[in-house]
């Protein structure tokens, strides 16, 4: 991930904001947490090592502060380590969030989002612009749910009585938010690597489809291959794949890594023996 803030291309300045300032001065912060006993004092702490959040430049966090979309988009190219942009042309040369807003704007993050840095964030709001950058990753949101109801669906946030889609969205629930984001894109970019792997080493070979489980390390691979007689065989780490292409309906594989219950990557194969595949973390919300 970053390695500073301004590794993630924010341009700090006077103009810039007191969240940005504490990460590219090193000023002396304050030494007692203001989230030591906050529910999400783990999800804070995570966020703040893998430098996705920053602390204001007095040393406080201010967990309960609604968090303005400036700061969202900010952390979420951090996250999404963006580089590429397209123009934004409503903040002018030189405005501190320009570069983070052209790069959102590259990676679709804005679409049906009014342009406002300084805008404090509804959860409805800020869950539209999360699902925006989470589209291309895991796809669009369940039917027949808001923005917010989907990160609750997918317990990406808790839901809260009396807590509803015009509340604001604070800080601390954006660091729940953006834990989670950040082990999943790192997950994803494994999982897709591996299913590459997976992919690149099957073949048809005188009508038999043949290949190679790979065994990463740390992760887990699990799939079927999905026979027309009804029968089934089971893929895990390091299987070697040998069946009469002919003989298969479908097959599917999936990548999961430590500690997340949901797979990380799953692609299926329904056109043997062509070796089409479809990408089914993006296929499966939309």
């Amino acid at each position: 991930m970053m390695a500073s803030l301004l590794a993630a291309g924010v341009s700090v300045s006077a103009v810039a904001p007191a969240f940005y300032v504490q990460a590219a001065e090193g000023k002396q912060v304050a030494s007692v947490s203001d989230y030591q006993n906050h529910a999400y004092k783990d999800d804070i702490d995570y966020v703040l090592e893998k430098r996705v959040m920053w602390k204001y430049a007095d040393g406080t966090f201010r967990p309960n502060a609604q968090i303005t979309q400036g700061q969202l988009l900010t952390s979420l190219v951090a996250v999404m380590q963006l580089k590429e942009k397209a123009p934004v042309a409503q903040l002018p040369v030189g405005h501190w969030a320009k570069d983070i807003y052209e790069k959102s704007n590259k990676a679709g993050i804005l679409a049906g989002v009014p342009i406002d840095p300084n805008r404090l964030l509804t959860k409805e709001e800020a869950s539209l612009i999360v699902n925006n950058a989470w589209k291309p990753y895991h796809g669009g949101i369940w039917p027949g749910t808001t923005n917010y109801q989907h990160l609750i669906a997918r317990r990406i946030l808790p839901k809260v009585w009396g807590q509803t889609p015009e509340s604001p969205f604070t800080r601390a629930e954006a660091a729940k938010v953006f834990k989670f984001l950040h082990i999943e894109y790192n997950g994803i970019v494994v999982g897709r690597k591996v299913a590459d792997q997976f992919h690149n080493s099957l073949k048809v070979t005188n009508g038999v489809l043949v290949g190679n489980g790979p065994s990463p390390k740390g992760l887990t691979i699990k799939g079927t291959i999905l026979k027309k007689d009804g029968s089934t065989i089971y893929l895990k780490n390091g299987m070697a794949i040998k069946v009469k292409a002919t003989d298969v309906q479908r097959m599917v594989i999936m990548v999961f890594i430590p500690g997340k219950p949901e797979d990380v990557a799953t692609y299926s194969y329904n056109e043997l023996p062509k070796l089409t595949r479809v990408n089914e973390m993006i296929k499966k919300y939309d």
